[in-house]
């Protein structure tokens, strides 16, 4: 069985993505993380990594933003506070996270997802090689080329499905523009907002929290028929994009990829998530055309 990997906004949702058939559920506190669709104290972050680890879940804590020299200090404690709960899995882009896993003996236990750079499996590899865990293959590639990093790398993980992250900005953008049109709109933490190029017909979710400001692309993907594919060529690892996606929707994408996997057509399963989700712009994304004919 795959490992599929999810985020979740409440503690309610832990035994419920269980039972869709996710096992790995990804956690965050609103310091050290960004593109969550929750955050929590780290009160809260104890209850719920013993709770997933009672009923045999893992746990991938995301510690993915950019820090400056002045917050080594207080990551370095963050991550030994973690390692004292045990956690399994630590979702990290900044190389200053890998020193210091490095330093306390969990570099092990890292993923790294710097979004777009993990593109080929040589960069992979040499991450690989200096005791990480995994890495996300970039989103931005095709099929065929995820497919051939994922049989020349190991515990490689893809993102399956929902909005992916266009850009991030550390700077509050949002924030500014307002400020700029003289507006006073609470716009942090909000869901609802979209945003419309000129030269683009699609509305983009846009959102915005302490940590900065991050922009998705107008579909969601779907990788239905791509699962099986996929999960042939090495890759045992896969990424349910929770941010902007109603529970109910990533219930059933993950109990459809299992029913994939469990030998259900996958064209009929497609059929049956895109018909109950029509309002919904679902996509293929990047699977079968390369970046520079979309965007």
């Amino acid at each position: 069985m795959k490992n599929i990997i999810c985020a979740i906004q409440e503690e309610k949702e832990i035994k419920l993505l269980q039972e869709a058939g996710c096992n790995i559920i990804m956690l965050a506190d609103d310091e050290h993380a960004t593109r969550f669709p929750a955050y929590f104290k780290r009160e809260q972050l104890i209850k719920l990594i013993k709770s997933c680890h009672e009923v045999g879940l893992q746990v991938m804590i995301g510690v993915n933003r950019i820090y400056q020299d002045e917050e080594i200090a207080s990551l370095q404690a963050y991550l030994q506070f973690l390692k004292d709960l045990a956690v399994d899995y630590y979702y990290y882009n900044d190389p200053a996270v890998y020193t210091l896993a490095a330093s306390i003996g969990i570099i092990d236990r890292l993923v790294y997802n710097p979004d777009t750079l993990c593109a080929n499996s040589y960069d992979i590899n040499v991450w690989l090689n200096k005791g990480i865990f995994g890495c996300v293959i970039a989103k931005e590639l095709t099929l065929e080329q995820l497919e051939e990093i994922g049989s020349k790398t190991r515990n490689s993980m893809v993102m399956l499905h929902g909005y992916l992250n266009m850009s991030y900005s550390k700077r509050l953008l949002l924030r500014d523009y307002l400020e700029e049109i003289h507006e006073d709109i609470a716009v942090d933490n909000c869901f609802d907002l979209k945003l419309k190029e000129a030269t683009r017909n699609d509305y983009m979710p846009i959102y915005q929290d302490e940590q900065g400001t991050c922009i998705y692309t107008p579909y969601i993907q779907e990788s239905f028929e791509e699962y099986l594919a996929l999960g042939s060529k090495n890759i045992e690892y896969f990424i349910i994009e929770r941010m902007f996606l109603p529970f109910e929707m990533v219930y059933d994408a993950i109990s459809s990829y299992r029913l994939i996997e469990q030998g259900e057509d996958a064209k009929l399963v497609k059929k049956a998530y895109v018909d109950k989700y029509h309002d919904y712009p679902l996509s293929t994304g990047y699977m079968y055309q390369k970046t520079s004919m979309v965007k």
